[in-house]
Formats: C-alpha cells, structure tokens, sequence
C-alpha cells in the first residue's frame, strides 16, 4: 500500500512519517547522497555505525522483514531504517488499522465470553438476596486483589518477552519464557491458599458484616481450587496470544461460557443437584479447569504452535529479568485492580445495598472493559513483534494507530451502556433499593468506562515495549497519591455515597491516561529495540 494514498498533512502531523516513502537502506555502502538527505541525525548515527549486522534471516513476518544473523552476548547490534522500510512493503497506517482489528476482533468475544462467567455468578447469587450478593462481591474483590491480579501482573512479563522473542524468531526462548512463567506462578499459589483459608478472620478484623465475612469464608475454601485453573489458563491463553494464536482461544471460551452459565443453574438452583450459595464458585472452579485443559490440549498437538512440554533446566535459571518484569507488572496491575476492588470495602461501609450496588456496579466495569483489554492485547502483541523484529518506527506508529482505536472503542462503548441505563440493574437484581443506588450512579460509571478503555490500551503499549516499571508508578501516583484523597473529600466532607467513590475513580484513570500518553508520546524507541536485544541475549 502506498503512502501516496494517504495525505502528507496527517502522516507528518499524527504519525510523524515523511510524505514521500523512502527506500530501503540496506548497508552504510548503499546509502547514496539524497537518502542521507532525508535522513534524521538518529538515523545517520545508525548506519554509520561500523557493527551493523547484514540482515539476511527471515523472521516470522516472512521475507518482508529481515532479522541480524547473529546477536553477540555483550553488544548490541542497531538494525537501522534497513529494517523499518522494506523492500517488499511498507507497513502503512491503514495496515496496522487492519491487523490491530484482525487481532482484536476474536480476542473481544474471546473476553467477553470470559466475562460473563462472573456475570453468571452475580446473576445467579443477586436473585438469592443481597446478603449473597454482598459476599459474592467481597469474594470476586478478595480474588482479585490476592491472586488474580498478581498472576495477571507475571503473566504480563510474557507480553514482553514472548512477544519479542517470537518477532525475533526466537522459538526456544519463547517456550523457556512460558515455563518458567509456570514455575513462578505455582510457587505463588502457596501463600494465596494460606490467606484464603483464613479469610472469614481477616474480614471480621477488617470490620465487615459478620454474616457476609462467613459467607466469604467458605467461598473462598472452594475458590482455592479454581486458582490454579485459572492462573494454568491465563498463562497458556497469553503464550498463544505472544505467537498471534487467537482463534482458538475464542473457541474454547465460547464452550466455557455456556458451560458455566448451566453449571450455575444446577449447583445452585436446581432442586436435586443444586446446593444454593457455594455452587456458584464450585461452578467457576470447575470452568477454569475445563478452559484450562482444553487449551492445553489444542497447544500440545497443534502443529502451529512452538512445542512447550520439553522441559529446560533455563526455565528455572536467570530467573532475574522475568521477576523484575513480574514485580513491575505486578504493580502496576495489582495497584490498579485493588484500588478499584477495594471500593468494595468503601461500599460496605455504606451499607449492604451500596455493597451489593457496587457489585452491579463493578461487573458492569469488567464486562465493558473486556472489549477495550482485547483491542489491549491486540496492541502489546502487535508491538511487541515489530520491537522484537526489529521495526521500532513502526511499532511506534503501531502505537499511534492504536491510541485512535482506544478512542473509537471508548466512546463506542460508554454510548451503548448509557443507553440501558434505566434498565440494567434489573438483570442482576429486584431488590428496590439497590436498584435505585445503581440507576443513581450509572451516569457517572459510563463516563468512568470512556476513560477506562484508554487506560486499558496505553496499559497494553507499556507492556509490549517492556515498560511495566513506569506504569507501575503512574498507577500508584494515580490511584493513591491524587484519586485515594479526592474520593475521601467526595464521600466524608461532601456525603456523595457511592457517587463519590466513582467520581473518584474517573480522576485517577483520568490522570493515569494523561501521563501514559505523555511517556508514549516521548519514547525513544531505538532505545526499545536495544533493550530487547539486550533481554534476548541473555536468556
């Protein structure tokens, strides 16, 4: 596709490309006068560097992309503009507009299909009373807080390093990556299970209802083994995903959701098989495993997929630059999902029908968010392979396309919700007074989702170009510095309730979106590449 297609006003304005395509640069010898020309300072410093390396392997993306032959342990080869502007093509907008949507696209009904198992338990709980409900809501925020975001912040480590590994044409160390992501997350589970049994004590220390602290308690025992279904799902869904598998994922996720929405039905409100409140997380438990066998089953005889069940003693060697990535993934997803988990515990302060709103509440948050996380996704892995390839140009206008797609998605999103605002809360309960919380707040939480969709996204970027470290303190500043202050004034000094908790999140995403632009908008993405090659060397 030609450049000329396009007009030069917006490729320099918003992409920041040159409106005429260049040729190929191929070696310093190569390099005639007029190209230097057009070069940039960064550029000449590159091909005039006498180490550059003759790119002569295809990578995955085939002939179009070359790759160095050989990466040696203590240097670090650039590549240059010889491998941003290919012979045989050059990767436009419009392109990256169609593979970020080519990736995302089965990846959203892949999310949204996962979402719904937690709608499913909060629709079949919601009709038991808001007691159920209210403990149901602790238990999801417990889960989330205490494993689910910490497998979801090692898993992350993956979307860098098993995406730029496998752009790379890397496959031994893509399959290492994944094992020794295993081997983290199983010494993980250990303490996760200890806090899980002790969990009725921890919430009555904590001054939650003694009722719904015991209706979690025993939730939660049967939650332990769902944890590592899902941590064992998680972590084969985004080992596929760093090799652009998605298909089958949105397969077997579109078993599982049915299959947990009647699993629901029977354990918990079927006369003879059901047993009421602890069907739903034996339901859930059950669906994690049966997603988690099915996956592995697909990935131990597909022939597209890198072989992973040969273990290599590497997997649990130099575990350094995977924890690192872990920590800084850690907190940056962690801090994120217990701030807004923990409006749980602000909720229950309020009362149990502000517990059990705020459960409508953050359900609605997660499923509209699953579209916006896809499209997430979609960004680190495509990123990720053009780092990984060595193309940092157009993994940064791969970047900018996504950023306008993260806007389209947002708005798309907040319009559709806003629009079943009088009647939403119904299909999760017909307690009268809940629902009059949730139709109070509803405004306020379509607003939160536009905001939230461009977080998701800028999230994803940070990821794909290793950048865990940074988010994580945007995260912190954002959640706990500005917003945690602000949603005390809304709630103590101003009596806002529930609204105030939510207000109070829209101006920490708000700010978390504001400075994650601004570091994206200001990477020096030569300096990804380096740092990628680093990582690579040194499996």
């Amino acid at each position: 596709m030609n450049l000329k297609n396009f007009p030069s006003w917006a490729l320099t304005k918003i992409f920041s490309l040159e409106s005429e395509p260049r040729r190929v640069l191929s070696s310093r010898s190569n390099c005639s006068d007029e190209e230097r020309r057009l070069l940039t300072e960064e550029d000449h410093s590159l091909i005039d560097d006498q180490s550059y390396l003759e790119p002569n392997i295809p990578s995955v993306y085939g002939s179009m992309v070359p790759v160095p032959q050989q990466i040696q342990q203590n240097h670090v080869h650039p590549w240059g503009q010889a491998v941003d502007d290919c012979a045989h093509g050059l990767s436009t907008v419009r392109h990256e507009f169609a593979e970020l949507l080519r990736l995302g696209s089965p990846t959203v009904l892949a999310y949204l299909f996962q979402s719904s198992e937690q709608f499913s338990t909060v629709f079949s709980l919601g009709h038991l009373g808001k007691e159920y409900l209210a403990a149901s809501s602790l238990s999801t925020m417990t889960a989330a807080i205490t494993a689910f975001s910490m497998f979801q912040g090692i898993i992350s480590s993956l979307d860098t390093l098993a995406t730029q590994a496998f752009g790379a044409n890397k496959p031994y160390n893509v399959a290492v990556y994944f094992q020794r992501c295993c081997f983290i997350l199983l010494l993980l589970h250990i303490p996760i299970s200890i806090i899980w049994l002790n969990l009725e004590h921890i919430l009555i220390f904590l001054r939650q209802d003694p009722m719904v602290a015991h209706l979690c308690g025993r939730y939660m025992r049967v939650f332990i083994f769902a944890a590592p279904g899902y941590a064992s799902f998680e972590v084969m869904k985004r080992y596929l995903q760093s090799q652009g598998i998605f298909k089958p994922i949105t397969c077997v996720l579109c078993f599982a959701a049915p299959l947990n929405m009647l699993l629901n039905y029977l354990l918990v409100w079927h006369p003879k098989l059901g047993f009421g409140f602890l069907g739903a997380p034996t339901a859930v438990a059950i669906t994690f495993w049966v997603q988690s066998i099915s996956l592995m089953t697909y990935a131990r005889f597909s022939s597209s997929v890198i072989p992973w069940t040969h273990f290599s003693k590497r997997a649990v060697q130099n575990l350094r630059p995977m924890l690192t990535l872990s920590f800084h993934g850690m907190l940056m997803i962690v801090t994120e999902w217990a701030a807004y988990e923990m409006t749980s515990l602000g909720a229950g302060y309020l009362g149990t029908a502000s517990l059990a709103s705020q459960s409508v509440l953050l359900t609605t948050t997660s499923l509209a968010f699953q579209v916006p996380f896809a499209f997430a996704v979609a960004s680190s892995t495509r990123v990720g392979h053009l780092v990984g390839s060595g193309r940092p140009n157009l993994a940064r206008i791969c970047s900018r396309v996504a950023t306008c797609l993260a806007v389209l998605v947002s708005v798309t999103d907040g319009l559709f919700l806003f629009c079943f605002r009088d009647h939403w809360g119904h299909y999760f309960t017909s307690d009268k007074e809940v629902l009059g919380i949730v139709q109070q707040v509803f405004p306020i939480l379509c607003l939160f989702i536009v905001f939230d969709a461009l977080n998701a996204v800028g999230g994803g970027l940070l990821r794909g170009i290793g950048k865990q470290s940074i988010g994580g303190v945007i995260s912190i500043a954002c959640n706990y510095c500005i917003a945690l202050p602000v949603t005390l004034v809304f709630v103590i000094v101003y009596h806002l309730g529930l609204k105030g908790i939510w207000l109070g999140m829209i101006v920490a995403v708000t700010t978390g979106i504001t400075c994650q632009y601004t570091v994206l908008g200001h990477i020096n993405w030569h300096k990804v590449l380096q740092e990628a090659l680093q990582r690579m060397a040194h499996i």
